[in-house]
This record gives C-alpha cells, structure tokens and sequence, in this order.
C-alpha cells in the first residue's frame, strides 16, 4: 500500500479490497495488542495489587478468585483469602490501558505507589511472564510443568495426579464399607452372566461393519502381540468361538 508501487484505494476493485481486509483480520497485520494495567483493591478502597492483563477486568478477577480458593499460597492470595473470612472480596479497577505487553508501565506503577508507602501484595517488581513464547519454548515449559506436577504435586492444591505406591496398598488394605459393598455387589449382577439384547448385538455389529483398521493401526497390533503365548484356556476359549461361528455360516450357506 505505500513505496513506490503504492496503489490509491480508490483505484482498488472491491475484490482487492475485501482480500486486503481479509489478511488483516487473519493475519493480525497491523493490529496492536493492548494491555489494561488494573489494581486489586480492598474493602476501604485501598490499593493493594497492580497487575496487567489482555482479558476482561471481570474475568481477570475472576481468575483471582479462583487461584485463591484452590489453595495458591502467596501474599496476594493470602491477603484475599483473609478478606473471604470477613465475607469480603477484592474489587477491581483499570489503571491504564497501553499498547504492547505492558511490561514497562507495570514496573512503573508498582514503582509509582510503593514509593508512596503503598503496601502492595505483589510478590516482584511486576514485567513478569513470558510474552507470545514459540512452540518450542511452550512444549519445553509443558514437558517441565507435567515433571514438576507428578514430583511436587499441583502447584496450588499440592495434591499429586498418581497415587503413590504406599497410598495404593493402604488403599488396598482397607475393607469396603457395607454401602461400597452393596454397590459392588449390584454392579456385579446388573453385568456379570448378563446376555446381550439383540439390539445391542445390532448396535456392535453396525460399528464393526465397513470399519477398516490402518495399516499402522495393524501394525501396532501386531507389534504389540508379538511373542504373546495365549494360555490353554484362552486357546480353548478361541477354538470354541470359531467353531461355533463356522458352524453358523455353513447354516446361512445351505
């Protein structure tokens, strides 16, 4: 649109225009992120966190609210979950709004109010977080997130996605309570020796029809059977099963 081989808009047909405008709101050529600088207040108004976010003030908060109530231990979430024991919550309010991460106006206002005997609950001196990080630094941060997790447990709950090896065995040890049992007891006549409907029959059978397996999915298989050595049980099992299923076509063929 500008240089040398700069085009004048009212020479550009309707088509280039819309193609133009296209990329644009693709592309996000040309648009400038803002960033709203806001701060937590408490119940007398006073200023007691300055943070900056791309999102709604609402749900910003929002998300406060929630980090608090799961258990974050920090002093910003420490001084709200003192304010949710008088039936209090924070209020929220925009600051600024500015173009770009927002970064630099952070650092300037956290600076601004400590300066004036201000008691923040912000743990740094703000321009924290990674902005727009590449795929590789994103899967490098999910890869450590997930090895932290299953060391240290959720960083806001501590509580760990897989059950330890002791945890299991005092899980295993410890006897059913007469209501588990009775559930147990249910499950186990509702499904066990329970033959299936025709229309479930029909039901499987319409899935499996027509339902051609890859050949990387075949060889996945077949990979992973390799050098298995079915009991003299199971064998019996498979031989009665193939009888019986030649025995019905040979009546559907006669």
């Amino acid at each position: 649109m500008y240089g040398r081989n700069r085009v004048a808009p009212e020479k550009m047909d309707t088509t280039t225009i819309l193609f133009c405008l296209f990329i644009v709101a693709t592309t996000k050529v040309g648009v400038v992120m803002r960033t709203k600088i806001y701060a937590l207040r408490d119940e007398d108004r006073w200023l007691r966190y300055v943070g900056k976010t791309v999102k709604s003030l609402p749900r910003r908060l929002k998300e406060h609210l929630i980090e608090t109530q799961y258990g974050a231990i920090n002093h910003r979430c420490n001084w709200i979950r003192a304010m949710f024991i008088n039936g209090l919550s924070p209020t929220i309010t925009l600051i600024e709004e500015v173009e770009g991460n927002g970064c630099k106006e952070e650092v300037r206002w956290i600076k601004y109010f400590r300066d004036r005997g201000i008691r923040l609950t912000n743990g740094t001196a703000g321009g924290d977080g990674l902005i727009n990080p590449t795929k590789d630094i994103r899967k490098r941060m999910g890869l450590s997130q997930k090895k932290r997790y299953k060391e240290h447990g959720h960083p806001s709950t501590g509580k760990h996605p897989h059950w330890s090896d002791e945890a299991k065995k005092r899980k295993s040890e410890k006897p059913l309570s007469e209501a588990q049992k009775a559930v147990v007891q249910k499950m186990i006549a509702t499904h066990v020796n329970q033959p299936m409907s025709n229309n479930q029959k029909k039901k499987i059978s319409n899935t499996l029809i027509n339902h051609d397996v890859s050949i990387k999915t075949r060889q996945k298989i077949s990979k992973a059977n390799m050098g298995k050595c079915p009991t003299k049980k199971a064998r019996e099992r498979m031989s009665k099963a193939v009888t019986k299923w030649w025995s019905k076509r040979k009546e559907r063929m006669l």
